[in-house]
């Protein structure tokens, strides 16, 4: 089995030479007197001069092009084993050769961002999963050595960890329907404006409890929808921006009716999201800032809500986007098509 190398050397020296011999043995027919003498005289001396430029030029254009190919190969071969932190970094002027390295450097990039948050979600669910369990065993410890008695409020505070732990494993069942390929929706035209203003009326304790103002405006928009999943949608986006808004704090609920999509965007006025965090905020468990889950007076959840808006977004054919600054506040955006 040849190398690309060699192939290309070969081939290149075949055409090369072959034009060159076929354009003296055409001038001899062609030509006469002098030139044609002069042609015959010095014919293998032409013919051995154009072997050796061929050979040499060829080698040139085939060590030109297989030389970032050979380099891209041993930087897949490291990818494959397991380090994404390597780059092909030597540069090609080539415009094929030069989007393969783009294409392998951003697969690097894309698995490397993969390993962090796949070694993020080990960690955050080791954090959830304690948590409740170290709560529960020193309880039970406490109270079947005596140490405590069994008072409704201990026993309590148990149940509670334990509808914590069951709610996080409800969550994760959830998100494993929402992801699955087989998610059936029950679509109904819905108008998108007046499904918002239900949804809001059930967060009006919250909202009155907190001083927070609640603007909902924009254009009706009727779009097929599964309306339960939906509302669900909507109602964890809102239910994120009243716990995140401080008292005295404005929620906007805006929505944008296009000829083909429709928009709903829920922004705030709250302690907002880092830059750096922005493009993981979607990812299940995934944490931006403690005090964005437990702070605010809040219990926090298992960070698997958002996992969940944006995989029923996606099954809707429509997507979410969330653009935030740190002490001012998030907007979120739904798009969804007709």
């Amino acid at each position: 089995m040849r190398s690309l190398r060699t192939q290309i050397a070969v081939a290149t020296c075949i055409v090369v030479f072959a034009t060159i011999v076929a354009a003296c043995i055409l001038s001899n027919y062609l030509t006469s007197g002098m030139f044609a003498a002069c042609m015959a005289a010095h014919y293998p001396s032409v013919a051995l001069f154009s072997a050796i430029f061929s050979i040499c030029m060829g080698l040139i254009l085939a060590r030109r092009i297989s030389l970032p190919i050979v380099k891209t190969v041993a930087v897949t071969e490291q990818i494959a084993a397991g380090n994404y932190d390597i780059r092909f970094e030597s540069p090609t002027k080539t415009t094929e050769l030069h989007n393969l390295v783009e294409a392998v450097n951003h697969l690097a990039d894309t698995l490397s961002q993969q390993e962090a948050l796949r070694k993020q979600l080990t960690a955050d669910v080791a954090h959830e999963l304690r948590t409740p369990l170290t709560t529960l065993g020193t309880h039970l410890e406490a109270m079947t050595e005596g140490v405590w008695d069994p008072t409704p409020e201990r026993l309590n505070s148990c149940h509670e960890e334990i509808l914590r732990l069951g709610k996080m494993v409800s969550d994760l069942e959830r998100l494993e329907r929402t992801e699955a390929d087989n998610l059936q929706l029950d679509k109904t035209d819905t108008d998108l404006l007046a499904l918002a203003r239900t949804v809001s009326e059930n967060f009006d304790g919250e909202l009155s409890r907190k001083n927070l103002g609640l603007d909902i405006r924009g254009d009706a928009s009727v779009v097929p929808l599964d309306k339960d999943r939906i509302t669900g949608v909507i109602g964890n986006l809102l239910s994120n921006a009243v716990k995140y808004t401080p008292e005295g704090g404005h929620i906007c609920i805006t929505a944008k009716d296009t000829q083909s999509e429709a928009f709903l965007t829920i922004e705030d006025t709250g302690i907002g999201i880092a830059e750096e965090d922005l493009p993981y905020i979607f990812e299940r468990f995934y944490r931006a800032d403690k005090s964005r889950t437990r702070g605010m007076g809040g219990t926090g959840g298992a960070g698997i809500g958002l996992a969940i808006v944006k995989s029923i977004v996606a099954a809707h054919g429509g997507e979410v986007t969330v653009k935030s600054e740190p002490n001012k506040g998030s907007r979120f955006t739904i798009r969804l098509p007709k």
